[in-house]
């Protein structure tokens, strides 16, 4: 029988809303109403691109993009049973490029794909990509929780007077979401688009399937357009063990990756545990590499070795000063183990449990050579943690009082908790020094005093 099917989101002007129809026979509104094609020529030297789709049929398991439509009402027979929409990719596999606009084109820029769920119900994200082996297994949902901006650069498919970034896309896979433990719960809500990439190769046409094994009556259905404060699919049973690292700058602009231990996971690129991201110059971003490849989630094998490391790399849009910290961590990576970044460029190696890493980019753009996760320390001589003994850190009357008792040559820098720059002195040579510009007002800050002479490090949380 036919059925009315509501949904509502919650959005501002000028948001698009991903789409997807639940029932047989309805159009799409007028209006900024797109689609993707991955295999058109763009503006920008090459492949994808959005087209127009204002009053056209809603296709089966097709997703549309609509701005300023936030609720719809779908009135029609169910959607049931096997659904097959068609996906392609270009025809380029070559090496990354800079399109016209400047902007970096990769191997799959033209394979994405936007498809939608095709059923009122909700399905199984999970489900979704061990079903379809011909995508990368991992799917991604608009949320649009950043302002449209003329400081956001173009795109890789054209160039605008404003962008929205691609940092608001939230990436998921079998080892989870890199928005972090308490994001995306791996339900894709009835009526509800979101992104694919299909598996590089060839130019081809083919499909995925949806069918009704992914559905289920006991899944949560509620979860659409923006992400939630809801836990975790708790279907996932694989042993799982993750840490999730967030680089921000002064100005509180961040962006996240995931790094896990899980079952079947390999240390080789793996469809359903490895999600790859595209780097956009003057976008933050920050990814693990598999060889050259930048991952936005990676997983590795178990059982965890407190041995391994992990490659880190970056893109910043300015030289100046960032921040590396732990989002969150779960499993074995959640407590007692230690975590720690070594920072080649500066030879030396900093606990991230003790405070985030404050360091300086002397360039804009891409570094895949500076910094490595690890779990344990080769060397204890060189490690970043400068006796307690020798340095000493209270208040008085005056400001901050640091005594850096047998330390020749200090770097001192003073960060709040949200890495905000408040206080830098490159080559103090006193003994004992007082701050007093900084005003006080009952919060944590980050003092972080570097050996120059013997380029050992501390971080200490202070509060003033």
């Amino acid at each position: 029988g036919t059925i009315s099917y509501q949904r509502n989101t919650t959005a501002n002007t000028n948001d698009y809303v991903y789409w997807s129809s639940p029932v047989n026979t309805v159009n799409t509104p007028t209006g900024f109403i797109y689609t993707w094609d991955a295999d058109i020529p763009n503006s920008n030297g090459g492949e994808g691109n959005w087209v127009g789709a204002a009053n056209v049929p809603m296709l089966s398991g097709v997703g549309y993009i609509m701005r300023n439509i936030f609720s719809r009402n779908f009135i029609g027979v169910p959607r049931n049973g096997v659904i097959q929409p068609a996906i392609n990719r270009g025809t380029y596999t070559g090496p990354d490029y800079l399109g016209t606009n400047g902007t970096t084109i990769t191997r799959f820029s033209d394979n994405w794909n936007l498809v939608g769920n095709p059923y009122p119900s909700s399905i199984d994200a999970v489900d979704f990509i061990n079903l379809n082996t011909n995508i990368e297994g991992a799917v991604r949902l608009w949320t649009h929780a950043t302002p449209v901006s003329t400081a956001i650069p173009n795109s890789f498919y054209g160039s605008f007077s404003a962008n929205y970034t691609p940092n608001d896309y939230i990436t998921y896979n079998a080892l989870g979401t890199v928005s972090g433990p308490a994001g995306f719960n791996g339900f894709i809500a009835g009526g509800q688009s979101f992104l694919v990439n299909m598996l590089d190769g060839a130019p081809t046409t083919e499909t995925v399937t949806f069918n009704n094994s992914l559905r289920s009556r006991s899944y949560d259905n509620s979860q659409f357009y923006r992400t939630a404060n809801r836990n975790e699919n708790n279907t996932l049973s694989n042993e799982r063990h993750r840490l999730w690292l967030d680089i921000s700058n002064t100005n509180a602009i961040s962006d996240r990756t995931l790094i896990g231990y899980t079952t079947n996971a390999t240390l080789e690129k793996d469809r359903t545990f490895d999600a790859v991201i595209g780097v956009k110059p003057g976008v933050l971003k920050i990814y693990s590499l598999i060889g050259t490849d930048k991952m936005t989630i990676q997983g590795r094998p178990v059982p965890f070795d407190d041995k391994d490391k992990v490659k880190i790399g970056f893109n910043v849009p300015a030289p100046g000063s960032y921040t590396l910290a732990i989002a969150a961590a779960d499993g074995l990576l959640e407590e007692n183990q230690e975590i720690y970044v070594e920072d080649l460029e500066l030879n030396f190696t900093h606990n991230l449990r003790l405070a985030p890493y404050y360091f300086h980019a002397n360039n804009a753009g891409e570094n895949n050579n500076r910094f490595i996760i690890k779990y344990k320390l080769e060397n204890k001589s060189n490690e970043d943690d400068i006796t307690n003994n020798e340095v000493l850190i209270f208040n008085n009357n005056s400001g901050i009082n640091i005594n850096i008792g047998n330390i020749e040559n200090a770097e001192i820098t003073i960060h709040d908790i949200q890495g905000k720059l408040l206080y830098k002195n490159q080559n103090s040579t006193e003994r004992e020094i007082t701050i007093n510009t900084i005003h006080k007002n009952d919060q944590t800050l980050i003092i972080q005093i570097k050996d120059r002479k013997n380029n050992k490090v501390i971080s200490k949380k202070h509060l003033y």
